[in-house]
């Protein structure tokens, strides 16, 4: 029987800039993992679930040229097993095995960097307040002791990796997409500014700061509440949450168009006429986050209809958070519009 190696075609050019909750280990060295932890876990499939997943290409040693290509998604069974150690990073081979289908036959190694795998149920990330979605696209990091170890992304966390940790077999490598789960019902809520800081506790630690964006919604509904806090559940792209919110970076929504939607939805939602204002003389228009905007050459004219969110800081005391109503101008990247308070109606 012939013996191949296999390795991810395309390797990208960077890492991203990854922050783990809770911390991911680097992979150790091939000796003490082998000491430490007997990978058990085998994934086996027809392949990605994204067409933007690089192909699998063959490899006779790790650092030979590819000498072919696994490029039919939903046609060659490929098994995953012999997990490395969980890490972040390029270079996490795993044996894979192919065979049985009057085609190629091998058994050697692939990168896991780069590959897609899917989620059958929710894997935890930070234990009741933060998991990854089930029915999530992820990417497979490794195994120890403690699972399998997946990772994913969102918008709404610019720059930040998450790793969650899951079973076996809770882990699917087939080209047919799972459907994630509606985002909970109930008393929906909405952000007033671009960003709320998800708490484990009323007033305790941050555990996530999420940012509205024209992708990722935000989805919250309340749960219950505390002096000054709110408790909330919700999700965005393929992360759901728990936790608790301060008061003032939420907003009512009595038909959950704004819960959804958070800041980049206020021109378009159904529930948010209360807290709908007009410009009654032209104001000077600030840019920026709450207490730290900056004075632009643009106003926003009289008559102008915006919603109302945050007030400011009291380092900036008598300014107010807006967002249009129609929608048709918004504020930079994760920044909010900011007018003072007494050119409203």
């Amino acid at each position: 029987m012939a013996f191949f190696c296999f390795v991810a075609a395309c390797t990208p050019a960077a890492v991203p800039q990854t922050v783990e909750i809770p911390a991911l280990p680097r992979a150790p060295s091939a000796a003490a993992s082998a000491e430490s932890f007997s990978s058990r876990c085998r994934i086996a499939g027809t392949g990605e679930v994204e067409d933007e997943a690089p192909d699998l290409a063959v490899r006779e040693t790790v650092a030979g040229s590819p000498i072919f290509v696994v490029s039919a998604r939903g046609k060659v069974h490929v098994a995953w097993f012999d997990l490395p150690p969980p890490s972040n990073e390029p270079g996490r081979w795993a044996e894979v095995e192919l065979g049985g289908q009057a085609h190629v036959r091998g058994r050697g190694y692939a990168d896991l960097y780069g590959r897609v795998f899917q989620l059958e149920s929710d894997a935890p990330i930070v234990s009741d307040h933060v998991w990854v979605r089930g029915g999530a696209h992820v990417e497979l990091l490794g195994e120890d002791a403690r699972g399998v170890h997946v990772g994913v992304s969102t918008l709404s966390l610019p720059g930040r990796h998450l790793g969650g940790t899951t079973t076996c077999p809770n882990v699917v490598y087939e080209p047919e997409s799972l459907v994630m789960k509606d985002p909970p019902k109930g008393d929906s809520v909405a952000m007033s500014g671009s960003t709320v800081h998800l708490r484990a506790s009323p007033g305790g630690a941050t555990l996530l700061d999420l940012q509205s964006n024209d992708r990722d919604t935000i989805s919250l509904v309340r749960l219950g509440q505390s002096t000054g806090y709110t408790h909330v559940t919700g999700v965005t792209g393929r992360i759901g949450f728990d936790g608790w919110v301060h008061d003032s970076e939420l907003i009512p929504d009595g038909e959950g168009g704004l819960g959804s939607m958070g800041m980049r939805g206020f021109g378009t939602s159904g529930g948010g006429s209360r807290n709908m204002r007009t410009v009654r003389v032209e104001a000077p228009l600030r840019v920026g986050v709450m207490g730290r905007s900056r004075a632009t050459h643009a106003t926003v004219e009289k008559g102008a209809q915006v919603y109302i969110g945050v007030a400011n800081a009291p380092e900036e005391p008598g300014l107010v958070a807006v967002d249009f109503v129609d929608g048709w101008i918004v504020p930079p990247g994760s920044e909010s519009f900011w007018i003072p308070e007494v050119t409203l109606d």
